[in-house]
Formats: structure tokens, C-alpha cells, sequence
């Protein structure tokens, strides 16, 4: 974790809270009750964002 950010703009710090302490949480929770089930959605949800943002579809 880099704490270079702190000096930028209030928006990327916002942002960065929040990864760290909601999505990270939340994250960790949904490995522990869902699994491999849990990495498999976020990947396959990571792939179709690539391709609709490449506009692979």
C-alpha cells in the first residue's frame, strides 16, 4: 500500500478509503462465505467489463 496519494486530489482519496476499508471488508467477507464461487463471479465479471469497454462484444 503507497500513502503517495494523500497529497493528491480529495476524489482519489475518497476513493481510496473507501477501497480500503468498505471494498477490501466486504471483499475478504464474501471469500469466507462463498469461496471459489466468489473468484470465479469477479473474474468473469473483470472479463466482460474488458470487453465491453474494448468493445470485443
Amino acid at each position: 500500500m503507497s500513502l503517495r496519494d494523500l497529497q493528491g486530489k480529495l476524489s482519489n482519496v475518497t476513493k481510496a478509503i473507501y477501497n480500503i476499508f468498505i471494498m477490501r471488508n466486504l471483499d475478504n467477507f464474501m471469500r469466507k462465505w462463498k469461496g471459489q464461487q466468489w473468484i470465479d463471479y469477479k473474474n468473469d465479471k473483470a472479463i466482460t467489463q474488458t470487453h465491453k469497454r474494448l468493445k470485443l462484444n
